[in-house]
C-alpha cells in the first residue's frame, strides 16, 4: 500500500490519557465506547516474535577484524548493501487469520466511519485523542476508502494502541512520534531522551524486543511514501528490518535500517553511564547485526 505524508507536528508535550471525543459521533449502539477496542484488535492479523530463529553466517566483508559489525553512515550505500542483502533474513512473523468477531468489528467500524464522513457536521468530528495523536473521522474515512491512503493520523493512533497493548510485557511497540523523532535525529528531545533512559517506567533493557514504526516519506512532492518497521531485537542482538513493500538488498530498505540504527545506536549511547551505573546489558548495542526479516509482501504496486 502507499501512503501520503502527514506534515503535522507530533510533540505536543506530555503524554495524557487517551480518550475518545467529547462530542459523541452517532454510530450504532455500544460502538463509541469500543472504538479503542475495535482499532487495536480487528486489524491484528499476525504475530511478530523474539524466538530463536536459524543463525545467519554474515558476509566476510560485513564484519570489521575484531568480529564487530562495522559502523556505517546512513547515506553510504556502497558500503551497507553487504550489510544487509538476501542471504541475511530471519523469519519471526507469523500469520493467523483473524477471527469472526474481528472481521465484525471491522465492519461495524467501516460502515459508521464512511456514512459519517458524509455529514458535513460530523466529518471533523475527533474519534481518538491523546497528547501524542489524534485522528478524525474525515481520516479514518480517507483510509477506508477504496484507493485511499493510509495517513500519518491513523496510523499513529494505531501504533499508539499496540504501544498500550504491549505495556508490561517482554514486547514493546514505541509510539509513533518516539520513531519520528528517532529518524528526525531529534537527540535533545526530551520525550526520546525519557525512552532511551536506564530509568524509564519501562528501560529497554528489559525488553526482548522494540518495534519502531517507520514512515519513509516520498521523494517528491507528488510522490507516495511507506511504512514500515525498524526491530531492535536485544534478546538476539540484532537490527531487523520489516518492510512489506522493499525486498531484501533493495537501496530503500538498506537506507531505512541503516538511519534508525545510526540513531538508535546513538541515543543508547547516551545513556551508557546511566546503564553502567545500573549494571544493565546490554550497556551498549554498537555491534547489533543488521537483518531483513522475512514478512508477507503487498501484493499492489
Amino acid at each position: 500500500m502507499s501512503h501520503v505524508l502527514d506534515k503535522s507536528n507530533v510533540d505536543h508535550g506530555a503524554s495524557a490519557p487517551a480518550r475518545l471525543s467529547g462530542n459523541p459521533v452517532e454510530v450504532p449502539e455500544g460502538l463509541a465506547a469500543k472504538l479503542k477496542d475495535i482499532i487495536s484488535k480487528a486489524a491484528m492479523r499476525g504475530n511478530y516474535s523474539a524466538e530463536p530463529q536459524p543463525e545467519v553466517e554474515p558476509n566476510v566483508d560485513e564484519v570489521g577484524a575484531d568480529g564487530a559489525s562495522e559502523e556505517t553512515d546512513s547515506d553510504d550505500l556502497g558500503v551497507s548493501i553487504n550489510e544487509i542483502d538476501s542471504s541475511q533474513t530471519v523469519s519471526s512473523f507469523t500469520q493467523t487469520p483473524a477471527t469472526p468477531e474481528a472481521v465484525q468489528r471491522m465492519k461495524d467500524l467501516y460502515f459508521a466511519v464512511m456514512r459519517l464522513r458524509k455529514d458535513k457536521n460530523k466529518k471533523d468530528e475527533v474519534l481518538f485523542e491523546n497528547a501524542f495523536c489524534k485522528a478524525t473521522v474525515k481520516q479514518v474515512a480517507e483510509f477506508f476508502r477504496v484507493g485511499g491512503m493510509l495517513n500519518t493520523a491513523v496510523a499513529a493512533v494505531g501504533i499508539f494502541l499496540l504501544h498500550s497493548k504491549y505495556q508490561n510485557s517482554s514486547k514493546m511497540v514505541a509510539p509513533f512520534h518516539i520513531s519520528q523523532s528517532i529518524w528526525k535525529g531529534s537527540f535533545d528531545n526530551r520525550h526520546l531522551i525519557r525512552f532511551f533512559s536506564a530509568y524509564a517506567d519501562e528501560p529497554l533493557d528489559k525488553k526482548d524486543i522494540v518495534l519502531f514504526g517507520v514512515f519513509d516519506p516520498p521523494a517528491t512532492r507528488e510522490g507516495a511514501g511507506h511504512y514500515c518497521v525498524v526491530a531492535l531485537n536485544i534478546k538476539h542482538r540484532r537490527f531487523e528490518l520489516l518492510d512489506s513493500w522493499h525486498l531484501p538488498g533493495t537501496e530503500s530498505g538498506i537506507r531505512v535500517i541503516n538511519r534508525m540504527a545510526k540513531n538508535i545506536k546513538q541515543l543508547w549511547r547516551n545513556g551508557s553511564s546511566e546503564r553502567k551505573k545500573k549494571k544493565l546489558d546490554p550497556a551498549n548495542i554498537d555491534h547489533f547485526r543488521l537483518q531483513h526479516a522475512v514478512v508477507p509482501q503487498q501484493e499492489n504496486p
